[in-house]
């Protein structure tokens, strides 16, 4: 029997000069295995974990194929799927990814520190896991009056004064899930510093600056001038997931 495996991958798709992005290929033939390649390295590379790094801007195509293969019983039809790539001008703004910060876990949240920035002198730290090849991020609950494995993202070394955050929502966070922007002008120590909980007698996390809303908003601009920025899940809200996540200092 002949069987076509269908194949996941975006037909069109940005990465700024120098930066990377994840655009792993998903199909419904389990057992498939992948490959990737770009038809102009010098504009673009994709290497066989699905990572895109941009080279120079340009417009080039990156390819996923899944490869075919015969059993006893089937054909596995070989099948590829062309994206459509566009590198632009290098980033003005730190990027933060999945994979710049490392966490590979899908269903354990992972403490990580000292990420430089992208473009700026600021360094980062923080707790995610990586659930829908993401930054997955969540509001961590209170047992017995301390906090599970408390989760989100600071800066322990100012890159400037903080412009602006912006993010890109990944499809599978739900409508109205909700990420908090608080600044302040003294470094952030750890995660829990965005916590305020009963009995707390100092609330660490700075100034709200904004909120961005899933099917609503992507960005906060920041108005003051704040040094640090931490970045945490609305109060009681679910799982958040990020692709991706631009921070703007000055």
């Amino acid at each position: 029997m002949l069987c076509t495996p269908t194949l996941d991958f975006p037909t069109t798709l940005s990465v700024h000069q120098g930066s990377h992005k994840s655009v792993i290929a998903s199909s419904n033939f389990n057992n498939g295995t992948f490959e990737y390649a770009s038809n102009n390295t010098s504009i673009a590379t994709i290497n066989e974990e699905g990572t895109v790094t941009g080279v120079a801007q340009g417009n080039t195509t990156i390819t996923a194929t899944i490869l075919g293969m015969e059993t006893e019983f089937y054909i596995i039809e070989t099948v590829s799927q062309d994206c459509a790539l566009t590198v632009l001008e290098p980033a003005t703004f730190d990027n933060l990814t999945k994979d710049l910060i490392g966490v590979t876990s899908t269903n354990k949240y992972v403490s990580w520190s000292d990420i430089g920035g992208t473009v700026s002198d600021a360094v980062y730290a923080g707790t995610t896991c990586a659930g829908n090849n993401s930054i997955q991020l969540r509001y961590s609950k209170v047992k017995d009056g301390s906090l599970e494995e408390p989760s989100g993202i600071i800066t322990t070394v100012s890159g400037g004064a903080a412009q602006k955050v912006v993010v890109e929502w990944n499809s599978n966070t739900k409508d109205g899930r909700t990420i908090e922007i608080y600044g302040k002008n003294t470094p952030y120590e750890s995660v829990r510093d965005m916590y305020f909980i009963t009995g707390d007698t100092i609330d660490k996390r700075g100034t709200l600056l904004g909120s961005i809303v899933k099917g609503t908003s992507t960005e906060v601009d920041i108005s003051g001038n704040y040094s640090y920025i931490g970045i945490v899940v609305k109060k009681d809200d679910g799982a958040c997931y990020l692709n991706e996540i631009h921070i703007t200092w000055e």
